[in-house]
């Protein structure tokens, strides 16, 4: 059984090459794809064949985040100057901008 650097499971830049010499860099027939018992070493040689998951910010940590934009911050500053001074048009115009924004 290969070592687990050996190279024939690392291809460099496999989306740039042409199929077949990517699965020839892999060891692999495209016609008859890796035995079942092939597929068992690699995978317990390399690990499965995944992609690694990210830590999906949830929705309101993402609307909290957009709040601290100095852009929101000054579209807020302005609405509540605009509502203060009696000019509520204005105001509320800032504040559909800055619904639409987030």
């Amino acid at each position: 059984m290969p070592e687990a650097n050996d190279r024939r499971f690392r291809v460099h830049q496999p989306h740039a090459q042409n199929a077949t010499d990517v699965a020839q860099a892999l060891a692999v027939d495209p016609e008859t794809g890796l035995s079942a018992e092939e597929v068992a070493q690699r995978r317990k040689l390399v690990g499965p064949n995944e992609l690694s998951g990210s830590d999906r910010a949830s929705t309101w940590r993402i609307l909290l985040d957009q709040m601290r934009s100095a852009v929101v911050l000054l579209l807020m500053a302005a609405a509540a100057a605009g509502l203060l001074l009696g000019e509520v048009a204005e105001g509320v115009a800032v504040l559909v901008v800055l619904v639409a924004n987030t």
